[in-house]
This record gives structure tokens, sequence and C-alpha cells, in this order.
């Protein structure tokens, strides 16, 4: 107790202990009044829509030191959410984004312990808690119902995302790495590949389902980064090398890369206040490193066959066989989220 006042220390901020609590929620929560043109926190405000269906607001806001970009949607829905999401398309098959997503869990400059991504796992009472690695992107994300919870999990999420270790040992638990078949008698033993998500590929592309996706999305999307698999393919991942996991870190993972979202009832404006201050002040923009492309365009209709194992189960593998018949659509430009659901 200092002065009257009981303080909770997080990070570099004293956060007065009976303010935490006395802060309105959901109906009672701040109220914004934020206008286009508006800057809070180093974020300019660059659109403001209203969602009356939903009872909601959504703010979109830029940084213009970074070209960093943040999307909040304010609710009296006191389950708030908080995402940093980046553009991850990868040039190979040697899965980059997936090995880095596990990579960057490993680690960072404020918690260099290892996984403190699951040791706050067990330890926060989030109802949602994940890092993803998709077609196009990667994406670290939480949800929980607790203001607390909530900061000591952006404070982990961000250094994890911006200041990531990439330990090079953790590289090889994750990725790849040779070992002996038996360990105990390193004088005879063959040597094996081994690694997380080596093990987890050869695991995944067993499945008919995925190979089948694999190979669709090749020929659909030839010429395109979409073509190229961003889980990553047994063989071409043994061909990784650590340095090539750093750079397409330093030129993915930098805030001119990134969409930060929140959702909630609780005051975005703290959120962007600590992004700014720990993680963008003295970051120099630089040009995104993933334009979205366009597909090559087909100019023919394209039949293609391919021989793949059969399912465990089947009763007579050689009348096993998938079918699908795949349009390439261009890229739609709609302006309004809800128009396209109605598309839909």
């Amino acid at each position: 107790v200092h002065g009257g006042t009981l303080t909770q220390k997080r990070s570099n901020f004293a956060v007065p202990f009976s303010r935490r609590f006395s802060e309105g929620r959901g109906k009672s929560r701040p109220v914004y009044n934020l206008k286009v043109g508006d800057v809070v926190h180093g974020f300019q405000v660059t659109k403001v829509t209203p969602y009356p269906e939903f009872s909601l607001q959504a703010y979109h806001l830029e940084h213009p030191e970074t070209k960093a970009q943040y999307i909040h949607i304010d609710t009296e829905d006191q389950n708030n959410t908080f995402a940093i999401t980046l553009k991850s398309l990868p040039d190979n098959d040697k899965g980059i984004p997936h090995i880095l997503e596990h990579l960057v869990t490993c680690g960072s400059e404020r918690f260099p312990i290892r996984d403190p991504f699951f040791h706050m796992y067990r330890r926060s009472v989030n109802n949602f808690m994940n890092a993803m690695t998709g077609l196009e992107f990667t994406t670290y994300l939480y949800s929980t119902t607790n203001a607390s919870d909530f900061n000591n999990l952006r404070a982990l999420f961000s250094d994890l995302v911006f200041k990531a270790r990439l330990d090079r040992f953790d590289f090889l638990q994750e990725g790849w790495r040779y070992e002996f078949e038996d360990p105990t008698k390193p004088e005879t033993s063959q040597l094996k590949f081994n690694g997380v998500v080596f093990n987890e590929m050869k695991g995944a592309l067993q499945s008919a389902d995925r190979l089948f996706q694999e190979r669709l999305f090749r020929h659909l999307f030839d010429g395109h980064p979409n073509a190229k698999s961003f889980g990553g393919i047994p063989r071409s991942i043994v061909d990784l090398k650590h340095e090539e996991l750093v750079e397409f870190y330093r030129k993915a993972y930098h805030p001119s890369n990134t969409i930060l979202y929140s959702y909630g009832d609780l005051d975005f404006r703290k959120h962007l206040q600590f992004i700014e201050q720990n993680y963008l002040k003295e970051v120099k923009p630089e040009k995104a490193g993933f334009p979205f492309a366009e597909v090559p365009a087909l100019k023919e209709p394209k039949t293609v066959k391919e021989k793949a194992p059969p399912e465990a189960a089947t009763l007579d593998p050689d009348r096993q066989a998938r079918f699908a018949l795949s349009w390439l659509l261009s890229l739609i430009h709609i302006s309004e989220p809800t128009r396209l659901l109605s598309i839909s």
C-alpha cells in the first residue's frame, strides 16, 4: 500500500487496483466518440462503421509510421478477444509459416523461458487461446472475460509475435533434426528424421482428404503461393535451414504486415497505448513483403489425374476414387462485410 492506493505492476505499468475493477463493463463500458481523422496513441482512425442490427460498432485504425492496421469491434459482450494476424504466404514446401508458428510460442525477449505460451495456458482463465497457420495467414488469438487475464495475455502474445527469440535448439525441436534410431548405440545406429512439425505433417498427409486438397491446390493455383504447402511436405521440410526461418520472420512478422484485432467491452484505447509504446514506437516502416497477387487465370479447362494411396479402411482399394470439379474465381472487392455475407 502506497499513499492509500494498492497497486499491481504489469510490465512497465502500475495500475491502481481499485480502478481495475471499477471501470465500466458491458452496457456501462466507455463511450469513445471517435471520428475519422482522430489520433489515438499513434493510431489514426480511418473508418467508423456502426452495425445497429448487431448492436456493435467497428473502428478501423492505422499506425502511420509502421502501417500496422487495427480493427476493434465495440460491443457490450464481456467475452473479449484479441488477435494478431499477419500475411505469411510461402514460396516453397518447407513449411516455414507452420514451423515459425510453433517456434514463436517458444519464447521471446520478455519471456525467455521454454514454452511460455503453454505455461500461461495453464495459469490463465481464458476460454480460447491458440495459434493457427492457414493458406495465406498466421494468427495468434485468445478470448477471456477477465480484464486482468486479458492484459496478461496481451503482453505475452505481443512479445512472442514481435520479439520472438527463434532459438536454434527450438528450431531443431519444433522443425526437424537428425536422431539416432537407437541412442544407446550411436556407433552402429542409423540416423532418422524427427521433429514436431515434421511428424505432424507426416501424419496429416496420410489423410486422403488432406492429400487430395494439397494436390488440387497445386494444380488450381499453379504459379501462385497458394500452390505451395503452408504446412510443409516432409521431404521438403528437411531442407529448411534455421537462417531461412529467421529471414522469413523478419519479413512476415513486421508490423507493416500485421492486422491487430480486438473485440468486446474493454477500452481498446489501452490496447493501442500498450502496443504503440512497447512495440511500434521505434519501428521503421517496411514495404509489405506479401502483396496479394492475382492467381494466374486458366486459359482453358484443365483435367488432372493423380495416383494416391488408398485409405486404411477401404475394402477394395482398386475401386476407390475421388473427384473434384473446381472453378478458379477472381478476387471479390466488396467493402461491406454484410453485403459479402448476403452474397454467400
